[in-house]
């Protein structure tokens, strides 16, 4: 298990929330997702 830092909690808590969306207004934080996901690609790893 891996134990994260309060600054990567955080990162990945504003993508999940930019990710839920709801209406098309969440369309167009699409660049900032990719873009933190980018930055930080160890914290959206998908495990097995």
């Amino acid at each position: 298990m891996r134990v994260y830092e309060y600054g990567e909690l955080t990162i990945m808590v504003d993508v999940l929330s930019k990710l839920r969306g709801g209406d098309r207004r969440s369309i167009g934080k699409v660049d900032d997702v990719v873009s933190a996901v980018r930055k930080k690609p160890d914290l959206f790893k998908v495990q097995k």
